[in-house]
């Protein structure tokens, strides 16, 4: 594959990245800004344009302390005036770079720079202007040796980072993170600076080849320090590049050389900067006929590895919390719905059941007998004196009837109360925000019977109707049970607690209560209803009506506390935060990556 298909494919990758991944990063709820995170901004900053006229562009970034030369070379490379030496200059605040004069016209700067405000340069002065924006990036032109015959190198001189300047020491490393190349520049006196082995680290870390200068010195003299260097730095740079190497392998192995010559006596010659060891090629060679292709893949390899751990980390965290949401929505939708079938199975709207039974039985009944206004029939008797009886039993249970708007308020107070409880594990719960929900709450309209229920009822009892037709006339004349029942909003409560009818949900969830739970408990008026039920043999009836109940209730409780309630105190927000996450592609994220990794 050619560098060239190779440089198609990765700006395609990143680009797609670009898009995604702060997206997968804006719903992972970090609080640091994407744009601070260094490994991301390491792919970001990757150049648009690597090549020209299908040959590798590389940058060679010169770095180095004060006094080590750093301007003498730039100008040996380059031909430039930069003042160097003897000449006392002002400390510089701003980078430079040169660029081949050639392709002056087919370059653009600001793709090969992405995030600096490229400038042209006019005049020396600008480099040493403290007030001018960091971001500025001035270029210039120079003439590209015609050794240089598969290779375009832009040279960039950077502040000195040794200075008491902070914002040197980040112009340096961003542009280290741009060059392919790095001519690390050092004297004696200065190799072994803290702040000096801070930048050689991150120049080993990101650079895609590393050529280290020592000026001032012989050959002798600076074997010894080369030595000395990789050996006292070695325990310290054991951190991995993406080729595999430690730190200290790549500096191993990088190339050294040195100059005994004293460089503010005269301009520097190509002859002047020696390898120090065998096998390592002149320095002019090293710069003009490299293996760019190499160098340039190596370099993106590097940067585009860090890019990648940072990526690839980001999408497991945001699966994880996407799971995270998932569960927590579902946790919350189980106490909702948990909540809501207590309260379904605590009641039985007795009432509206006799309503339906006398409704449908009336409309069961021959024309001739609806005539009669006293049923005559023997089968009415058991009927008559099960009736007498509740009625004569009622007055003394009548607490457990209640007008099922009043009593369903009553629980759903104390089921909200519950619910925010229950909420805090999952996030943390704004008092003021849950008390202006709560009055809200309070003045939705509580949920009719479902009409669901009404409908299985109808469609039970005309089968009952059909099979037991004297009992179902001897019901239709009695209109008085419901009205002395109270009417169809009356339900029976199956749990009362201390005379006050609240619920203890506390006390009942996992508990199955409905009216065989009321009756095997003890409760008086339950057990009068189902004697009469049982009298008109619709037991079997009100048992499945109970069931019915206790399924169609809890649906229409549940849509009620979820929608007005949970929705606006916690599930809106942890909707909304599983759906970015959902779509927030992060298997096509982890698939560019892989392609990234293939290279």
């Amino acid at each position: 594959m050619s560098i060239e298909t190779i440089f198609t494919s990765f700006n395609d990758i990143k680009n797609k990245l670009i898009r995604l991944v702060p997206i997968i990063y804006s719903a992972s709820d970090r609080i640091k800004p994407i744009s601070e995170i260094s490994e991301w901004q390491e792919l970001v900053a990757r150049p648009e344009q690597i090549l020209i006229d299908g040959k590798p562009l590389l940058v060679a970034t010169l770095f180095g302390p004060t006094g080590a030369g750093k301007s003498a070379i730039f100008n040996l490379i380059t031909g430039l005036k930069v003042p160097s030496g003897m000449i006392e200059r002002p400390t510089t605040y701003n980078c430079g770079v040169a660029i081949p004069n050639e392709f002056e016209n087919n370059i653009e700067i600001d793709n090969i720079f992405p995030g600096w405000k490229c400038k042209f340069l006019t005049s020396i002065d600008q480099l040493s202007n403290k007030n001018i924006e960091q971001s500025s990036l001035f270029y210039t032109f120079y003439h590209l040796p015609s050794l240089a015959q598969e290779i375009r190198l832009i040279i960039a001189d950077v502040p000195d980072f040794n200075s008491l300047e902070i914002k040197n020491w980040d112009k340096a490393k961003q542009m280290c993170s741009r060059a392919e190349i790095v001519l690390f520049v050092v004297y004696p006196e200065a190799y072994m600076d803290e702040k000096v082995i801070e930048h050689l680290k991150h120049c080993c870390n990101y650079s895609g080849h590393l050529a280290y200068i020592f000026t001032k010195t012989s050959k002798n003299e600076a074997f010894s320090y080369w030595n000395h260097l990789t050996e006292r730095v070695r325990s310290s740079f054991q951190n991995r590049r993406n080729d595999g190497k430690t730190l200290s392998e790549f500096l191993a192995n990088s190339n050294c050389y040195y100059s005994d010559r004293k460089i503010d006596e005269e301009r520097l010659n190509w002859e002047d900067i020696k390898p120090l060891n065998k096998g390592v090629p002149p320095f002019l060679s090293l710069l003009l006929k490299n293996d760019a292709a190499n160098i340039l893949l190596s370099k993106l390899k590097e940067v585009s590895a860090k890019s990648i751990t940072f990526i690839y980390n980001l999408c497991d965290e945001a699966e994880k919390l996407k799971i995270e949401y998932v569960n927590k929505i579902k946790n919350i939708d189980d106490s909702i719905y948990e909540i809501a079938k207590i309260i379904a199975q605590s009641q039985f709207p007795v009432g509206r059941m006799i309503e339906i039974i006398i409704e449908t039985a009336n409309e069961s009944r021959p024309q001739i007998v609806q005539k009669i206004t006293l049923p005559i029939s023997i089968t009415s008797k058991g009927v008559i004196k099960s009736f007498k009886f509740i009625k004569s039993h009622i007055k003394k249970s009548r607490r457990e009837l209640r007008d099922y708007n009043e009593l369903d308020k009553e629980r759903l107070e104390d089921a909200i109360s519950l619910l925010k409880d229950k909420f805090r594990i999952y996030l943390p719960i704004n008092e003021d925000k849950y008390r202006n929900i709560r009055e809200d709450f309070r003045q939705k309209s509580i949920p009719k019977i479902p009409y669901e229920w009404e409908n299985f009822v109808r469609r039970k009892i005309r089968i009952w109707a059909k099979e037991n037709k004297w009992k179902s006339i001897v019901m239709g004349s009695f209109s008085d049970i419901s009205i002395f029942i109270g009417g169809s909003v009356m339900v029976l409560d199956l749990f009362i607690t201390g005379g006050t009818g609240s619920l203890l949900f506390s006390g009942v969830v996992g508990h199955h209560l409905g009216l065989i739970g009321a009756i095997s408990a003890g409760a008086v008026m339950p057990s009068l209803v189902m004697k009469l039920f049982e009298e008109i043999q619709l037991r079997q009836e009100l048992i499945e009506a109970d069931k019915e109940w206790q399924e169609q209730r809890a649906k229409v409780l549940f849509n009620h506390l979820r929608t007005n309630f949970a929705e606006p105190l916690i599930l809106e927000n942890l909707e909304k935060k599983a759906k970015e996450l959902s779509s927030a592609n992060i298997d096509e994220c982890r698939k560019l990556c892989d392609k990234l990794n293939a290279y």
